[in-house]
């Protein structure tokens, strides 16, 4: 195999022997055809008609993870089963049966961090000129639920080359005119939170890629695109675990020492920003308010700490420490806002946005550069009565969530915050769903500042669960474009909104830091791409 001539389904095969990944398939396939019978899931119908395009695309929000960068196990157990996605209602059912799939599939299929470096430097050791992608994004899937699992097992590279060609090639580009984008993938860190000391099924626990590995490799993809002759740029987000953390500094770790690759990596353009996920279990600030007993018991006995001190203000003490340097390096802090993929409803309410205002309000943290990640959730709102009557005590309300950041905006108290659309799967549904008209109402508000905002995202590959997502790009601008003439609005959804967020201009520290990036890796032309992304 020589250089980038080699294509991504080559790539592909040399990472897994092919009777095998049919044999796992073919299950897969049985497990989903059982799906079409467990949810009688419906397909929406594809978005008709001609939409404008954008001239370029940040994808703010988005996963290039395979399976062995997550606790698949414990994930699919704690996280996925009882969901309301498809997968979730077939995880359900199957139970025990299901996760241990999980758990054995990942091991024997899933691409690991080494077996990709290796082909990444074959990749990169081929000639310049044929530095080439050449993966098919198919649009002709079976069922979405055995779809995404195979692209769990499929490389960091080849779904960053998915993610392209699905959602900003296919549904929007003619011939030889590809439009540049910029994927900002966040990568996550939950082994803390759901891996259990002592493991909770047979066999051995399935703990993720350590995360200073898997940043290292998505430094070797952004440079395999920047180099590529693909208009496609890659920077992620680092995943933060303040739980980890307090856990280090129980076992002796001094703050300088839990920061420090987190550090590291944003000081080398490895990562753009930092991605955190409070639906694990923890507030945004005021966890001090929470008791021991409100967190996992096995966290809390492992982290051991005095009774004067309790497992809430340690994360506390983490989280401050974390805003405070963001803001001092102007680092962006992306984190999840949506009442889902929690263990249980108590863990998913302590996404709610109010805890977010409380963290602005802290002296020296109003302008911390702050994206709410999936709008508050609003996509699951299909009545707003109905999601009212059914807020629980925790204020898992969605309608109320999306409501409080666009009322946060307003007034430009906190210059920095924004808000993605990600995983808006209402969007597929079209005008049936109330979803759409509840944010199509908040974007007109004229007293908001919500157009400027709310940025494009997808949360792929975890969209990919949903019935009619090749379609999301396009259903989601139409989603949102309530004039299809309104080409300034969509430009500042598509990537300006995303390019003020992260503040790539030639005189910021994320500037310096990417220019440092490509400038080691001996590619600076790379910048003449990123300069592409500077408002006017």
């Amino acid at each position: 195999m020589q250089g980038m001539a080699m294509c991504l389904g080559c790539f592909e095969a040399a990472m897994r022997a092919s009777a095998s990944r049919r044999m796992v398939m073919t299950t897969l396939g049985q497990v989903g055809a059982g799906a079409s019978l467990l949810a009688c899931t419906a397909v929406p119908p594809p978005v008709s008609g001609t939409l404008p395009t954008a001239s370029r695309w940040i994808d703010t929000h988005c996963h290039v993870f395979n399976g062995a960068d997550l606790p698949t196990h414990d994930f699919v157990r704690k996280v996925v089963i009882g969901g309301q996605s498809t997968l979730g209602r077939i995880a359900t059912a199957l139970s025990d049966p299901l996760t241990f799939f999980f758990r054995e599939w990942t091991r024997a299929q899933t691409v690991t961090i080494d077996e990709e470096l290796k082909l990444l430097a074959e990749i990169m050791g081929g000639n310049p000129a044929e530095r080439e992608l050449s993966a098919e994004a198919s649009t002709d899937r079976g069922h979405a639920v055995t779809d995404w699992v195979e692209m769990l097992s499929g490389s960091r590279l080849g779904l960053c080359d998915r993610l392209y060609q699905q959602h900003f090639v296919k549904p929007w580009a003619s011939p030889g005119n590809a439009p540049l984008v910029l994927l900002t993938p966040s990568m996550v860190d939950f082994d803390s939170w759901l891996v259990e000391p002592k493991g909770t099924f047979t066999g051995t626990q399935s703990k993720s890629s350590p995360m200073d590995e898997q940043v290292m490799l998505m430094a070797e993809i952004s440079m395999v695109f920047a180099r590529g002759r693909r208009p496609v740029l890659v920077h992620p987000y680092f995943g933060f675990d303040p739980a980890r953390a307090v856990l280090r500094r129980a076992r002796g770790a001094s703050f300088e020492e839990i920061f420090r690759d987190l550090r590291w990596h944003i000081s080398q353009g490895n990562c753009i920003g930092v991605k955190i996920y409070p639906p694990m279990g923890f507030r945004a600030i005021n966890n001090a308010a929470l008791g021991d007993e409100e967190f996992p018991d096995y966290l809390v006995a492992q982290a051991d700490l005095p009774s004067s001190t309790g497992f809430g203000a340690a994360l506390d003490e983490v989280l401050l420490a974390l805003y405070r340097w963001a803001v001092a390096w102007d680092v962006p802090v992306m984190a999840h806002c949506s009442p889902s993929q929690g263990m249980n409803r108590r863990y998913e309410a302590r996404a709610n946005p109010i805890h977010w205002r409380e963290v602005l309000e802290r002296d020296g943290l109003r302008t911390l550069r702050l994206n709410l990640a999936h709008f508050g959730g609003l996509a699951g709102v299909l009545d707003p009565e109905e999601d009212k009557a059914n807020a629980d005590a925790e204020g898992r309300n969605r309608l109320t969530w999306a409501g409080t950041i666009a009322e946060m905006m307003a007034g430009r108290r906190y210059p920095n915050l924004y808000a993605d659309a990600g995983y808006f799967a209402a969007a597929l549904w079209g005008e049936r769903t109330k979803a759409i008209s509840e944010l199509r109402r908040l974007l007109a508000d004229p007293a908001g500042d919500l157009r400027k905002r709310l940025m494009f995202g997808t949360d792929w590959s975890m969209v990919g669960r949903e019935p009619g997502e090749p379609d999301y790009a396009r259903a989601l601008i139409n989603a949102v474009l309530v004039n299809r003439q309104d080409h300034e609005f969509l430009e500042d959804f598509a990537w300006r909104n995303a390019a003020r967020f992260l503040r790539l201009t030639p005189d910021s520290p994320s500037w310096a830091r990417l220019k440092g990036f490509y400038e080691r890796n001996k590619y600076p032309e790379a910048m003449e791409r990123l300069a592409s992304f500077v408002v006017a």
